[in-house]
């Protein structure tokens, strides 16, 4: 009787324990199901705005702003200062040839056409003035013809405008600042005397005089020629009258 006492108390004891373990099971189930839908349930979190990567705004280079009408009036500029040594019809070509430009590459391109007849003008004018000063210095003695003849082939063959300006600094040493003076008031004298001696009337005399105040050096050797050919016609004139 004892001992199926004691096992019954076995079989209790047991039976309780089973039963906290399915209890703790399920409780632990129970939990874990609780935690699943917790997180379930969580919202998503939200990214700021501010870290999201944006693609970088693209930068507009000025360099390739195309400004047809400021780039025309531009080229047309350069073509107005092409005075020397170039005929209308050139201009007429290049201004036409602006007019028609739609590309940058075609801007670029006339631009230096343009730079180069500049340089081009430059040069050529200063081998004329450089040239002038060399034949005024043989007709004034100060050169040989054959040193005057060889400076004038070294300008002509000059690629720049140093060039020409140097080969001005070899006979620079030749001016005399007061020659323009000297030359001027001689002529100036010279037709003072001859409207005197009644050789040129007042008004041929004033003519000359006022186109030597405003010429230059080569201006008045032409005007002299002149003088002396305008006596000769008064002379001439004068002999018929009287005969």
């Amino acid at each position: 009787m004892r001992k199926r006492v004691i096992g019954c108390l076995i079989v209790g004891m047991l039976a309780l324990g089973l039963g906290g373990v399915v209890k703790a099971e399920e409780a632990s189930v129970t939990k874990t199901e609780t935690s699943v839908m917790k997180v379930e349930k969580k919202e998503p979190v939200k990214q700021d705005d501010s870290s999201e990567v944006k693609e970088p705004e693209k930068q507009v280079d000025p360099t390739n702003s195309f400004d047809i009408v400021g780039n025309k009036t531009n080229l047309k500029n350069k073509i107005d200062s092409l005075t020397y040594s170039i005929t209308a019809e050139k201009k007429a070509e290049l201004t036409a040839r602006v007019e028609k430009l739609t590309t940058m590459e075609e801007v670029r391109a006339i631009e230096q056409e343009l730079d180069k007849l500049i340089m081009e003008q430059k040069l050529q004018m200063q081998k004329d003035a450089v040239s002038e000063v060399i034949k005024t210095f043989y007709k004034q003695g100060k050169l040989s013809k054959d040193e005057s003849d060889k400076l004038l082939k070294r300008i002509a063959e000059s690629k720049t405008v140093e060039e020409v300006d140097a080969i001005y600094g070899e006979v620079s040493h030749l001016v005399n600042p007061n020659a323009l003076i000297e030359r001027k008031e001689k002529l100036i004298k010279k037709i003072k005397e001859l409207m005197n001696q009644g050789k040129l009337t007042k008004d041929q005399g004033d003519a000359f005089l006022k186109r030597v105040e405003a010429g230059l050096l080569e201006e008045w050797d032409q005007i002299e020629v002149e003088v002396d050919k305008q006596v000769k016609d008064n002379e001439a004139t004068l002999v018929l009258n009287y005969s």
